[in-house]
């Protein structure tokens, strides 16, 4: 992974876990693009699925707004 991409992927991660705290629900997938200046929904997307890949992140299949960091160890 680039420093490039792991800068993002923490940027979403991180906005995840702040927009949450707020909201007490996950942005949608736009509000992530739009928060993290990345151009389009299916970059996100792909630095979702990597981190879900990675345990670094979990949702409920089939759910909306379900994203949850998963706490460093």
């Amino acid at each position: 992974m680039t420093k490039h991409t792991a800068y993002r992927r923490e940027a979403i991660l991180e906005y995840i876990t702040q927009y949450s705290t707020a909201n007490g629900y996950s942005p949608t997938i736009r509000e992530m693009a739009e928060a993290t200046g990345l151009a389009s929904t299916s970059a996100v997307h792909f630095h979702l699925q990597e981190a879900v890949r990675e345990g670094s992140l979990t949702y409920q299949r089939g759910r909306m707004r379900t994203w949850k960091v998963t706490p460093k160890d």
